[in-house]
């Protein structure tokens, strides 16, 4: 390993340290109190669903993976079909006042069961969920899948993930000819340019913020599926971030979402060691 900590660690201390100088820059900003509340309450609950999911998750089946896989790929699918629908972009679901976006609370959790578990019916399930991104439709989450996979398959070399990023290429392009016109919200998206105008400590915080989401990866194992799993979870986020930056789409962890934060704590235990091990 390049760190001598687990990559758990790693992660959660860098989802705490992002998410707080989220809220810093939020309370700068000027944001309601229920901005904060919402960040604040979404990293509790996603600390208690990822020890849920080390907990509980560990040892499974390859049958119940993918069981888990396709769960993911029909609630994506669902909520494109279904979902709360906003200029054209169907990407969202309600739940009372709390808009959750499920793409980025569900994608890390299926890019890493998949990384962990290659095979036709995981591949199918990635493509499946590639295209419900797709019919959104939502380029910010279809480039950040489709860069995992790109860099899962350059890593393990496995077929099925060279497949997938094939699937998932097709998917982004998609996404990239369909309009897309939905207008920033002030604080969700732009934030990584509209902090600066609040003051250079703003600026820097939700900088900062982003640059920490990447950092699990180095504190991996050196076998290569290992690696390839944890490079897939960087390469998703780091996609993540750059959309941000070149479209109207929301910033990971520092500016306000609760999808975002619950998504990056999920995937955590699954970062280099596999749900099928005991």
């Amino acid at each position: 390993m390049i760190f001598p900590i687990r990559n758990r660690a790693t992660g959660v201390a860098c989802a705490i340290a992002a998410t707080m100088l989220g809220l810093a820059y939020l309370a700068m900003a000027g944001a309601p109190d229920r901005y904060l509340i919402v960040n604040g309450t979404a990293l509790l609950i996603g600390l208690a669903m990822m020890g849920a999911v080390a907990r509980g998750w560990r040892g499974l089946t390859p049958m119940v993976v993918v069981a888990i896989g396709g769960i993911i790929a029909a609630l994506l699918l669902a909520t494109s079909v279904a979902g709360v629908h906003v200029d054209g972009a169907t990407r969202w679901v309600a739940i009372g006042p709390l808009i959750l976006q499920p793409a980025l609370i569900l994608l890390p959790l299926l890019i890493l069961a998949f990384a962990h578990l290659p095979g036709r019916a995981m591949l199918a399930i990635i493509v499946i969920a590639a295209a419900a991104i797709a019919l959104q439709p939502d380029r910010q989450c279809a480039g950040a899948l489709c860069a995992a996979t790109v860099v899962l398959a350059l890593i393990t070399r496995d077929q099925t993930h060279r497949l997938a990023a094939i699937g998932t290429g097709l998917a982004f392009a998609v996404t990239l000819w369909r309009p897309d016109s939905v207008p920033p919200v002030p604080m969700v998206e732009r934030v990584l340019y509209d902090a600066f105008d609040i003051g250079p400590a703003a600026g820097l915080a939700v900088w900062i913020g982003v640059a920490l989401l990447p950092l699990p990866a180095l504190a991996v194992h050196s076998e290569s599926q290992a690696r390839g799993a944890a490079a897939a979870f960087a390469a998703f986020w780091i996609g993540v971030v750059l959309a941000a930056l070149l479209g109207n789409y929301p910033t990971p962890l520092v500016g306000y979402g609760a999808s975002a934060i619950l998504g990056y704590l999920i995937g955590l235990p699954w970062l280099n060691r596999s749900p099928l091990e005991r």
